[in-house]
């Protein structure tokens, strides 16, 4: 098997991300910014977890 390495969230609150990331795609709009804007925020999230 393959171990994942699992971050210690255990002192984490709640953070809201859904409407910054989503933006327009829900109501019809570009599913392309959409990517984008996931991969920059994935991005950013593994970095900061270094």
């Amino acid at each position: 098997g393959v171990a994942v390495a699992q971050p210690d969230l255990s002192h984490a609150g709640a953070v809201g991300v859904g409407s910054p990331l989503v933006g327009d795609a829900a109501d019809g709009g570009s599913l392309t910014a959409l990517r984008a804007r996931a991969h920059a925020f994935t991005t950013a999230v593994r970095e900061a977890a270094r």
